[in-house]
């Protein structure tokens, strides 16, 4: 009896517009209905895919819609914008142009997975790092990325510039590409080895 009242009291209240006032956010409801796109903000998440994939990734896209994909997709898997922590090359990924982006900072990122001054977590809530104004972890990181270890591909040097990444992450038969250690807390997190393309490896997904 008492939410009939307070609806004609609403109604009474706006009759011209009762329809706008209920549609409040329906077209970001609509697009949207689930939040699966929402930003992570400035504290976000970076897992690592459960699958293993050989050196032909589909490049950078193709990478990123692996990591969607991926059963560890801590929002589900085909939930939500995530970006694989791989570098292509320009004018495709790419983290740093000159070591540690010390001659541009920010300026140097191209279709970069992480993002400046922001607070990254394994998917359980443990602190990864923070990156700096430059969007890496320059400073090193808290703990590993992964508490379980996996070779992951990257094509970074140890100083986030590009490596070898297997013809731009679209070739299983080129020369080898450059892969990270999940458990490591030093600078071979993102460059470890450098395996043959047609190996297995994993992929560091990042949430946007």
């Amino acid at each position: 009896m008492i939410d009939k009242v307070i609806l004609r009291y609403f109604a009474a209240s706006c009759p011209l517009l009762l329809a706008a006032c209920m549609n409040i956010g329906l077209r970001e409801q609509l697009e949207d209905p689930a939040g699966a796109n929402k930003s992570c903000g400035s504290d976000c998440r970076i897992f690592v895919t459960q699958a293993n994939f050989n050196g032909n990734l589909g490049g950078a896209a193709g990478a990123d819609q692996k990591c969607k994909e991926d059963f560890n997709n801590p929002r589900g898997s085909g939930v939500g914008p995530w970006k694989a922590m791989i570098v292509v090359g320009a004018p495709s990924r790419l983290a740093c142009g000159s070591s540690n982006c010390t001659t541009g900072g920010a300026g140097e990122n191209i279709d970069w997975a992480m993002k400046a001054n922001t607070t990254y977590r394994r998917p359980d809530g443990t602190l990864i790092g923070v990156t700096t104004g430059a969007s890496i972890f320059a400073n090193g990181i808290s703990n590993p990325i992964s508490g379980n270890l996996f070779n992951v591909w990257t094509g970074l040097n140890s100083n986030w510039q590009i490596n070898t990444n297997c013809s731009g992450w679209t070739d299983s038969s080129a020369a080898p590409g450059t892969s990270g250690s999940s458990t490591s807390l030093t600078d071979t997190a993102i460059n470890a080895s450098q395996p043959g393309c047609g190996t297995g490896n994993h992929l560091y997904c990042v949430e946007q």
